[in-house]
């Protein structure tokens, strides 16, 4: 039912954004990392970054404001033996994970961005922000194996040409369990030693991923304003 809704949530946001003016669609294809915090790793960044790839579809209402969605698919990977702490090196717990997720966004551009690039070229350029809802399959967890999360970051786009922009970006999603790292609550009597019995994970402390990367974005028609992949406008019927 969670992702039933969230197309659900998607399809009526995509009707209201293409209802308005000034607006194009954008569709594009990302390339980078995930990287994961939680109680293996509680808070060293860029920590043991895995491969991940996605891509996604937006709808551009402005010059400052789209909405995205978007699937992104990799690994996450940790270990113990990584952290000189008595704590770490007695639970010496390691993972691997594939994590699937799918996100609702929307983004704010500092800077007015237009479909077609100026001639000056600091105009091509902006910084974002952006944040929204994500539903992720992550098969190797221990307990459930999906769940929401909340996505939100930071980023970069550069306009090449009408048809093409290029961006980097820095988003983690916050997830809303803690069972990515595979990790029992405590330990086993039989692998514990002086531990057994005891605490192994930290309630309260959700795991978060997040991707870094940069992605290319090809810009296609989908309004009343200039085609970014013609160079013309839309002819109105009298």
């Amino acid at each position: 039912m969670k992702i039933v809704s969230f197309f659900f949530g998607f399809f009526f946001l995509s009707q209201l954004l293409l209802a308005q003016k000034n607006k194009y669609v954008e569709i594009g294809a990302a390339g980078g990392v995930f990287y994961y915090l939680g109680d293996v790793n509680p808070s060293l960044h860029f920590y043991n970054p895995q491969s991940a790839y996605g891509g996604y579809f937006k709808l551009v209402l402005n010059e400052h404001y789209s909405t995205k969605i978007g699937v992104a698919y990799g690994t996450i990977a940790g270990s113990d033996n990584d952290f000189n702490n008595t704590f770490s090196l007695t639970r010496g717990h390691s993972f691997t994970n594939t994590i699937a997720d799918i996100h609702l966004m929307g983004e704010f551009n500092f800077f007015p961005l237009l479909a077609e690039p100026d001639e000056e070229l600091y105009k091509n350029f902006t910084t974002y922000i952006c944040a929204g809802l994500s539903y992720y399959i992550a098969p190797n967890s221990l307990g459930s194996t999906s769940n929401l999360g909340i996505p939100f970051g930071v980023g970069v786009k550069y306009n090449l040409s009408k048809r093409f922009n290029i961006g980097a970006e820095w988003v983690m999603r916050y997830t809303l369990n803690d069972n990515l790292d595979l990790l029992e609550p405590v330990f086993r009597s039989e692998k514990g030693g002086a531990f057994a019995g005891k605490q192994k994970s930290f309630t309260g402390n959700n795991d978060s991923f997040t991707f870094v990367g940069v992605n290319l974005g090809v810009k296609l028609y989908a309004g009343n304003d200039a085609c970014p992949a013609y160079g013309r406008k839309k002819s109105k019927k009298k």
